[in-house]
């Protein structure tokens, strides 16, 4: 049964059970869409569809064998393992934690990062996971997952990590919950002058630069000069991720 998400351009999912994963591997051997039923007692993959092998380079075989905190360890980027490992999944069990009285079948965790193929290559990976089965005390013990490339990764930029937290309201469409955007803090927080930290911060509250100007006395242009220098200290594209990496700071 095909259920489609009320958010644009997130993977339409499908309930998976290990009794019809089998007949699904002609259709998902050559597609883009890796799909998974991860067992959280044994920290293994239960199922992983044939894709694995032409996508990440290994096996699905091989792929179930393997111990999913070593590969994550040596596949995972690095900067986006800290997050994910630090804060995007405490983000997520905290979540889940002050909803109760929701039914956590119906909620979806979609989020990005990077993974390293066997060949070397990085690839931009969006994982889209639900649960599938709790024990009886409510907690998960199968998780299924759809893991959607997109697009060859670079190993030295700026990547921001993007959770979306949804539920699936009564006629079967995805509410969002809460959005929230990681990124890595490369750059210590030390880097930036008293006065770069003090603009971010009213940045942050929503100021604009002309704002900014007035309340500090000083141009606008020079409130533009110092956004640029902060972009480029924290090698940062816009200042969504500046404000983004001060909140990750502990600066707001």
């Amino acid at each position: 049964m095909r259920k489609l998400t009320a958010d644009p351009g997130e993977t339409a999912a499908f309930e998976l059970s290990l009794e019809n994963a089998g007949p699904l591997n002609a259709v998902l051997s050559a597609g883009p869409v890796i799909v998974s039923i991860f067992n959280h007692l044994t920290f293994k993959y239960d199922y992983i569809s044939p894709n694995v092998e032409s996508i990440i380079g290994i096996p699905a075989v091989a792929f179930k064998q393997l111990d999913h905190r070593k590969f994550l360890e040596m596949h995972m980027h690095p900067h986006d393992m800290e997050i994910v490992a630090l804060k995007l999944m405490p983000d997520i069990v905290g979540y889940i934690c002050e909803h109760k009285g929701k039914d956590v079948l119906k909620f979806s965790f979609h989020y990005n990062y990077r993974i390293k193929t066997a060949s070397g290559k990085w690839l931009k990976i969006d994982q889209q996971s639900s649960a599938l089965k709790l024990d009886n005390k409510g907690k998960i013990i199968l998780e299924q997952s759809f893991y959607a490339q997109a697009g060859e990764a670079d190993f030295a930029e700026s990547h921001p990590i993007k959770l979306l937290i949804s539920y699936r309201n009564g006629h079967g469409y995805y509410e969002t919950c809460l959005s929230r955007t990681y990124l890595h803090n490369k750059v210590k927080a030390g880097s930036l002058t008293p006065r770069e930290i003090e603009i971010l911060v009213m940045l942050a509250n929503g100021n604009t630069s002309s704002e900014i100007a007035e309340a500090l006395h000083i141009s606008e242009t020079t409130i533009m000069t110092h956004r640029r220098n902060m972009l480029h200290k924290l090698k940062l594209k816009n200042t969504n991720e500046l404000v983004a990496w001060a909140f990750h700071a502990g600066l707001l």
